[in-house]
C-alpha cells in the first residue's frame, strides 16, 4: 500500500497543499466507508519508513526543515538518532 501511495498519490499532491488535500481525502473516504470515529494527528509530522537509508533521511530532513512547516518527527527506529540534534534545534516534537 505504501509503495502504491508513493507511486500514484504523492506525486500528484506534493508540498503543504498536497499534504492538506490528502488529509481531506482521508476524511472523505472514511465517511464513504462508514467510519464512526477517526483519529488523526493534525500536527504536520515527518515520518520515514524503517528501511529508509540514513543518507536519504539526512538529505530529506534538511529539505523539510527549510520549509519551517513540520512540527513533529516520528522516530520509527534508531536510525534517526544522528539527526536528533537538528530536530531539537528546529524545536520539533520527537515521537516514538
Amino acid at each position: 500500500m505504501n509503495q502504491w501511495n508513493a507511486q500514484y498519490i504523492k506525486p500528484l499532491f506534493q508540498g503543504r497543499l498536497g499534504y492538506e488535500k490528502r488529509i481531506e481525502a482521508a476524511f472523505m473516504q472514511a465517511k464513504l466507508d462508514g467510519v464512526q470515529l477517526l483519529q488523526m494527528t493534525f500536527v504536520p509530522e515527518i515520518a520515514f519508513l524503517s528501511y529508509t537509508p540514513i543518507d536519504e533521511i539526512k538529505e530529506k530532513l534538511d529539505q523539510y526543515f527549510a520549509q519551517n512547516y513540520f512540527q513533529s518527527l516520528d522516530m520509527l527506529n534508531l536510525l534517526f538518532l544522528p539527526s536528533k540534534r537538528k530536530v531539537e534545534e528546529k524545536g520539533l516534537l520527537l515521537k516514538a
